[in-house]
Parts: C-alpha cells; structure tokens; sequence
C-alpha cells in the first residue's frame, strides 16, 4: 500500500544516511535544526513500509542557491515547496504528482493560500508538469558569475507577491 504523511526525524536522518535520497546537499546539523525549529517540514511517501520519495516546504522562508544564495520572507498565508525526490526505482509511477497534491492539501489545509516553487529554467519538463496542474511563473531570478563579478537579477514581479527579499 501507498501512505503519504510527515516524516519524523529518526525517518529524515534514514533518508539522509542513504546516499541513494539525495539529502546530502545539506549538512546534517542544518537539516535537523531547520526541522526541528518547525521552519521545515517533510512530507513523505511510503511503500510497504519503505520511503520511496520526500518533499519539503517552508511557511517562513524560501532560499535559492546559486552563485550566491538569496533568501526571502514569505508572506503570510503562503508556503515553499522544494526539494522534491523520488527514489529512482519509482520515478515515472506519478509518485512526485501524488506527493505535490498530499502538500498542496496539507497547507491548504492550515489556512496556506499562495503556494512558491522554483523551477531551473532548463528543467522545461517540470515547468510543464506544474503548468499542467494549473501553476503559473510569477517571476525569475537569475544568477549571474563572470570573472568580474557575482551578481543576481530579480524580478519586479517577485514583490507583487508579497516575497521580501532578506538582506
């Protein structure tokens, strides 16, 4: 059977001690503490017991990486989805659609009205999944490294929506 819920933490550090679930961009310390500050939460997927893809989001706070990192406070009422992972021996199964609905309920369901992701512009497979399900771009923000400079564009777009860029 498929069962969709929060993991706990013992389960998180699971995943992140199998190098197959990609959490290892993170340092342990960090990905505990956001977790258990509440800043993040991670839903998951299961099958037959076993983790087979994770997904987290913020109600506080979305932070981007690139050649630099750039981090905004969401305004109220609203969330981040990120870091969205299916084990490879289940990709292709809609697993990562069924998860992106279980979340999409779940903040819903907390009073969550306005949901951010963000998507690398090369990724058009993903852009047309979520245009698909109805998602729209509000803005870009591109990061741009020459050897003389390190410097990230913004759209205006962004504010519209109420993300204050933290400094």
């Amino acid at each position: 059977t498929i069962e969709f819920g929060y993991a706990s933490l013992d389960e998180i550090k699971e995943l992140y001690s199998n190098p197959q679930m990609d959490l290892k961009v993170y340092q342990w310390e960090f990905l505990k503490e956001k977790l258990t500050s509440g800043t993040w939460k991670c839903t998951v997927v299961k099958y037959g017991g076993k983790l087979i893809a994770y997904g987290f989001y913020s109600i506080k706070e979305m932070a981007l990486v690139g050649t630099k990192k750039v981090s905004f406070d969401l305004p109220t009422q609203s969330v981040y989805f990120f870091r969205l992972f299916v084990h490879p021996d289940f990709r292709k199964l809609y697993v990562s659609k069924s998860l992106y609905n279980f979340r999409i309920n779940e903040v819903r369901c907390i009073g969550n009205s306005l949901i951010f992701c963000a998507v690398n512009s090369t990724n058009q497979i993903q852009i047309h999944n979520l245009e698909k399900i109805g998602w729209k771009l509000v803005g870009s923000i591109i990061f741009l490294k020459t050897k003389i400079s390190n410097t990230v564009f913004i759209s205006r777009k962004i504010s519209k929506f109420g993300l204050k860029l933290k400094h």
